[in-house]
């Protein structure tokens, strides 16, 4: 379901389209100074051809967007009661 980021609540998981996959799911961590502070996990990989491996880099990547009436994210599941 298409919704603004105006009525986005704590802990809502929202998918952004310009990722693919597992990393365009994003939660809500935070609402402050009309900005929704998004966290979405990440992985990156170099090439190591020389060593016969790949080593994997994950972690979490926090970003914002602004709350807006008409800035539009796909929600994918509404956060639980807070406890």
């Amino acid at each position: 379901m298409q919704v603004t980021t105006s009525t986005l609540k704590l802990a809502d998981v929202i998918r952004l389209t310009q990722w693919a996959g597992a990393f365009a799911d994003c939660i809500v961590s935070n609402i402050a100074d009309g900005q929704v502070h998004i966290v979405r996990p990440y992985m990156t990989h170099p090439g190591f051809s020389h060593t016969g491996g790949v080593i994997v880099f994950t972690g979490h990547e926090h970003f914002s967007l602004p709350v807006s009436d008409e800035f539009l994210v796909e929600l994918v599941q509404e956060g639980g009661p807070l406890k």
